[in-house]
């Protein structure tokens, strides 16, 4: 699920997008770290993710009367992750670190008016928590904070968050 607003210009015209459910698809690459019992590891996760949203306001002639964005991006997080080991088939998982975002081109803000923004990718945190069992199978909860997709425009900013339910499997 992914949330976006913005807000423009002198008289922070604030636009708040619906949240979205969208679909993500990665790939993880762990390296388990050999120090503590093997209980950290350092996880790379490119992951292709969209978000695609209207808003229809009711203002007058002068504001657009609808805006919409689009946005895709590949994101790839960089995470150190701790496991709390219940028994020899499963554990829990704590994950943290930060997630850089490939802007894919053509991403941006368009309204009825013919105008249009460019939307750039960006650096933000990332934070998790998972279950992972028989080396196989994971569940993970991710959230990702704000980040401003507009963090070049001195006049516009944006907020871009994400929480995400991970299924995963492990095939090596």
């Amino acid at each position: 699920m992914a949330s976006f607003s913005t807000e423009e210009g002198s008289e922070n015209v604030q636009t708040d997008f619906n949240t979205e459910v969208n679909f993500r698809i990665g790939i993880e690459f762990e390296y388990v770290l050999p120090l503590n019992n093997k209980k950290w590891s350092l996880v790379l996760e490119p992951t292709y993710q969209s978000y695609s949203s209207r808003k229809d306001r009711p203002f007058g002639d002068l504001a657009p009367s609808f805006r919409e964005v689009d946005y895709q991006s590949i994101e790839i997080p960089l995470s150190l992750r701790h496991y709390l080991f219940l028994s020899s088939e499963s554990q829990l998982f704590l994950n943290g670190g930060l997630a850089y975002d490939l802007n894919i081109e053509g991403n941006k803000i368009t309204s009825d008016l013919g105008a249009s923004i460019d939307l750039k990718g960006s650096l933000n945190p990332v934070i998790g928590f998972g279950f992972r069992y028989d080396q196989k199978f994971s569940v993970e909860f991710r959230y990702q904070t704000y980040r401003d997709l507009l963090n070049e425009d001195f006049f516009r900013e944006s907020n871009y968050s994400s929480f995400a339910f991970i299924l995963g499997y492990r095939m090596l």
